[in-house]
């Protein structure tokens, strides 16, 4: 762990930037890829825009609201794509998120949305104990899929 940053205090902020998006309409999502990794979460709310995106060298997710709308040119290869398993929440309300992990052990979001209590949306850092190789500063997508009873 890099001892020149407080992630303590990174972390924190970026949660409260996050409590921004409850109670927001999620209206459309795309991700940045650079080949082959997923490096930012475009999230379009009716209330504006939002990037979730690794920070520093992706010890942690961060959050930062847009100005406007995105506006985005690569001279890097990247490219927006649409996430596909993420369309399942487009014109759903977020109802609640939740911090999951710490710096440096897979750091990232929990997205849920009314009217959806068995599906969920993660956004985490890619860099845990379980950091495939060759991949850094980039971000772990997936779908939280829940069971609440046991069925006969």
């Amino acid at each position: 762990m890099n001892t020149d940053y407080d992630y303590q205090a990174l972390t924190a902020e970026a949660e409260t930037r996050a409590k921004e998006l409850v109670g927001r309409v999620l209206v459309g999502v795309q991700v940045n890829v650079i080949e082959p990794e997923f490096n930012f979460v475009h999230l379009e709310t009716d209330a504006g825009g939002y990037a979730i995106r690794p920070e520093i060298g992706g010890e942690y997710v961060g959050v930062r609201k847009l100005d406007g709308p995105l506006n985005f040119e690569s001279s890097d290869g990247s490219h927006l794509i649409p996430y596909a398993p993420f369309t399942r929440f487009i014109g759903k309300r977020i109802a609640e998120i939740h911090t999951i992990g710490k710096a440096w052990e897979g750091h990232g979001f929990e997205i849920c949305f009314e009217n959806m209590p068995n599906h969920s949306m993660l956004i985490m850092s890619m860099e845990s104990a379980v950091t495939p190789e060759d991949y850094s500063d980039c971000l772990r997508l997936g779908i939280g899929e829940y069971d609440n009873a046991h069925e006969t």
